[in-house]
Formats: C-alpha cells, sequence, structure tokens
C-alpha cells in the first residue's frame, strides 16, 4: 500500500499450497523415520514415539490400566 492508513485486516486472504510429491519424494519419505518426543512441564521426558512404533500408549499415572 502506499499509505499506512489503507492497510487493514480485511486486505488479507488466505493461500493454499497444494503439494503432490512425485514417486521418488514419496518413496523417500516413507523411508524417512520420524521422532517425536513428550515432555512434562517440568522438561522431564515422557514417552519417545518413532515412526515404527506400534502405537501403544503408556500411563505412567495408572500402570493398572490397559494400553490404550
Amino acid at each position: 500500500m502506499d499509505d499506512v492508513n489503507k492497510v487493514k485486516a480485511g486486505l488479507i486472504s488466505s493461500r493454499r499450497i497444494i503439494f503432490t510429491p512425485d514417486v521418488d519424494l514419496k518413496d523417500e519419505l516413507a523411508k524417512t523415520a520420524v521422532q517425536i518426543t513428550c515432555y512434562d512441564r517440568d522438561g522431564k521426558e515422557v514417552k519417545r514415539v518413532t515412526s515404527t512404533d506400534d502405537s501403544t500408549v503408556e500411563d505412567p499415572e495408572n500402570a493398572s490400566s490397559p494400553p490404550h
């Protein structure tokens, strides 16, 4: 804008980019391990999940309950 007073929220529009990877990139992504680490408020590691995880959820606060 040539005048800062003409700038307003209505001028902002959302943009979406559709990304379609080719077969080579899909293969590389499939071979790439993903790791997520969860921490509690005190910075103590609670759980580490990798892309090879079996999806079992541990609940150390309620050890008598079966995994979700």
